[in-house]
C-alpha cells in the first residue's frame, strides 16, 4: 500500500524535476515516518504543496502535512492542514479521523464529536462509535445534524405506506426512489466535480486580482 503510494505520488510529478518527484514521494511517507524525519517531511510537503498540479493534488498534501504535524505535536496547526484538505474533499475519511483526533488531543470534544459522526456515516466502523463513547457526549446525531447533511450520498428512504403492492414478477425490477450505486457514484463525481470547477475558479480569480495589485505597486 505505501509503495503504491509512493509510486503514485511520483507520477504526480512526473512531467517535473526528480527534486520534486522526490519531495512528493517523501511527503508521502508521513504517516509512517519516525520522529526524527518529521522535520524532513513536513519541508518536503512545504515545497510540492505550492507547484501541485491539481486541487485533488493540492488536498492530498495538506493531509500529509497534517498528518506530520500531528505527530510531531502540532495539533493546532495539524487542523489548519486538515481543514484545507477537507475544503476541497468533505468526505476524506482520513483527514476526518486525523482532525478529529487533532481536536480531541486539544480538549475540543465537540468538534472531534462532529467529526466521528460525520466519519461513521461516511464509512461505518465500531472504532468511531467507540470514539463517541469514549467523549463523554451524545452518540447519536440530533435531527438538525441528520438534516445538515448532503442529500447525495445519503441512502434513498421509502416508507412501507407509500410503497405500492408489486407482482412477484415486476418486483425486482421496481425501485420506488432508490438510486443504483453506479448512478449514485455517478452523481457525486459529477457534484464534486462541479464543486472543485468553483474552487479553481475562485483561486484563479484571486490570482488575477494579486496580479492586478502588484502591477500597480
Amino acid at each position: 500500500m505505501l509503495r503504491a503510494t509512493a509510486v503514485t505520488l511520483a507520477i504526480l510529478f512526473s512531467g517535473s524535476n526528480a527534486a520534486h518527484a522526490d519531495d512528493a514521494t517523501i511527503c508521502g511517507t508521513a504517516i509512517t515516518a519516525p520522529d526524527h524525519r518529521l522535520v524532513e517531511v513536513i519541508g518536503a510537503c512545504n515545497r510540492v504543496i505550492p507547484i501541485a498540479k491539481t486541487v485533488r493534488d493540492s488536498a492530498l498534501f495538506y493531509r500529509y502535512r497534517a498528518w506530520a504535524l500531528s505527530h510531531k505535536g502540532e495539533m493546532a496547526e495539524a487542523i489548519v492542514d486538515f481543514d484545507r484538505a477537507l475544503a476541497i474533499n468533505p468526505d476524506d475519511t482520513w483527514s476526518l479521523q486525523g482532525r478529529a483526533q487533532a481536536h480531541r488531543a486539544l480538549g475540543h470534544f465537540d468538534e472531534a464529536r462532529d467529526d466521528y459522526l460525520r466519519l461513521e456515516w461516511l464509512y461505518p466502523d465500531t472504532r468511531w462509535r467507540v470514539a463517541l463513547e469514549e467523549l463523554g457526549l451524545p452518540v447519536e446525531p440530533t435531527m438538525a445534524e441528520v438534516a445538515a447533511r448532503p442529500p447525495v450520498v445519503a441512502p434513498a428512504v421509502v416508507r412501507q405506506a407509500e410503497t405500492p403492492s408489486v407482482t412477484p414478477v415486476s418486483a425486482t425490477a421496481w425501485r420506488p426512489e432508490a438510486e443504483s450505486p453506479d448512478s449514485r457514484r455517478l452523481k457525486m463525481l459529477e457534484d464534486e466535480n462541479l464543486r472543485l470547477k468553483n474552487l479553481l475558479a475562485e483561486a484563479m480569480l484571486e490570482v488575477a486580482k494579486l496580479r492586478e495589485t502588484l502591477a500597480g505597486m
